[in-house]
């Protein structure tokens, strides 16, 4: 009997509509929860609110608009607990090779080996991905029982639970957490976030607040606090 694995999520970036159909067909057959994006940049686009939902990226070498190397190289430097598998029709160099590994490709698999090969290795790197995570949250639940940011994976967790929130959302929570009891205005956190100047900030402090209820903590209220006319405090 084969292991379980977690629920995870793959990320094909690839540009060729003939291979990603069949690709995401034999996922689904697999009961694996695939993502397709045809290009680098919509791929990186897609990374930014996903990526704590993403384990594995299938990445093919040869995009449309970006250098494959480039995409790998900002997929590891962002988001370095997301594991990458090369794809690739065109015979590579020793370069090549050395460079993917150098920038954490976990493997280099030839498309012509067919789908049943590649999807053997992506299970058995979200098996390696499921342990790496659960790792993560032991220690975390080793060393802080309350809200942590897991720099590495570039999340929020509460008691092992990981924060669903957007980017914007998780530059607010975390310019308050590493600034703890101090008020922190509402401008500020607008302009951290990146947001426009007329953006209401109360909105992404309330979506927070209700993502920390989701993971377990009750009163949020009462670790982000409001200070009337002034801002936000976080208080652990």
């Amino acid at each position: 009997m084969s292991e379980v694995i977690d629920i995870a999520q793959i990320l094909l970036v690839d540009d060729e509509k003939i291979f990603a159909g069949p690709f995401l067909r034999h996922a689904k057959k697999l009961h694996l929860n695939a993502h397709w994006e045809a290009t680098g940049r919509s791929a990186l686009n897609y990374l930014l609110d996903n990526h704590n939902n993403i384990a594995l990226v299938v990445l093919d070498m040869d995009l449309p608009d970006l250098n494959g190397f480039d995409v790998q190289k900002a997929i590891t430097r962002l988001y370095p607990h997301i594991h990458i598998i090369i794809t690739t029709a065109r015979m590579l160099s020793e370069t090549d090779y050395i460079v993917g590994i150098e920038l954490n490709a976990k493997q280099y698999l030839d498309k012509g080996l067919g789908l049943n090969v590649l999807f053997s290795h992506i299970r058995q790197n979200l098996q390696r991905s499921s342990k790496q995570t659960k790792e993560r949250k032991g220690k975390a639940l080793k060393y802080d029982k309350g809200l942590k940011y897991d720099e590495g994976a570039g999340q929020f967790i509460f008691n092992g639970n990981a924060l669903k929130i957007t980017k914007a959302q998780r530059t607010i929570l975390l310019t308050l957490y590493n600034n703890p009891n101090t008020c922190i205005s509402s401008e500020t956190l607008i302009s951290k976030a990146g947001l426009v100047p007329t953006a209401l900030i109360r909105t992404y402090i309330s979506r927070i607040r209700a993502s920390l209820k989701v993971v377990g903590l009750n009163n949020p209220e009462n670790l982000i606090k409001s200070e009337t006319n002034e801002g936000y405090r976080y208080s652990p």
